[in-house]
């Protein structure tokens, strides 16, 4: 079982019949996933049912929902016809292996500004678009990678680049006036009037 999992509690969120559950629960509730998944590959269903075999009812309403299964814990496996199965990363995934969590994030950012820069800490949490990451982790994120982002100007607004990745290539004010542009816009006009 991954140790870099929290301890967290987990909230009620959408399932109205499901009471809040403690960090202990949570806990117990990972660790049974993980034994249950041990070696097979397991319906929503029957991951649910093995749980509680393990745990007690208590879950069962919450890992039957689906949001059980967005807690990083297992991964997608092979479908049972139209159904979804549940499998254990390490034992799925040829060459899986734990990372930090924090230098993950900080790889992902990095591939992020790489890919998507200039940009800033609001624009990545946009794109990063989970609850639980908040402005202030976006702005601690960027901070941390200080040393590998370099501030650049955009319209007056700040955002950064990674380091050395300064070099844009100059807009180009009459993309549509060459004659292959034109001519491709032309000839696509002409075939809708033609077609309507």
């Amino acid at each position: 079982m991954p140790g870099g999992w929290p301890a967290a509690t987990w909230p009620n969120g959408q399932t109205p019949t499901a009471s809040a559950l403690g960090a202990a629960d949570v806990k117990a509730i990972r660790a049974a996933v993980w034994a249950a998944l041990d070696g097979r590959r397991l319906l929503r269903e029957e991951l649910a049912e093995e749980i509680v075999k393990r745990v007690g009812p208590g879950p069962r309403e919450r890992l039957l929902s689906g949001f059980a299964f967005f807690q990083s814990e297992v991964c997608q496996g092979p479908p049972q016809g139209t159904r979804v199965t549940f499998v254990r990363p390490d034992q799925w995934i040829e060459g899986w292996r734990e990372v930090d969590e924090q230098e993950a994030l900080r790889d992902v950012c990095r591939r992020y500004v790489r890919t998507y820069g200039p940009a800033r800490p609001s624009d990545f949490r946009e794109w990063f678009a989970t609850q639980g990451f908040k402005p202030a982790d976006a702005r601690a994120l960027f901070d941390s990678l200080e040393e590998g982002l370099e501030e650049v100007d955009v319209d007056g607004h700040h955002a950064f680049v990674l380091a050395g990745d300064t070099g844009f290539a100059e807009p180009q004010s009459s993309y549509c006036r060459n004659t292959t542009c034109t001519s491709w816009a032309s000839a696509s006009v002409s075939i809708l009037f033609r077609r309507g």
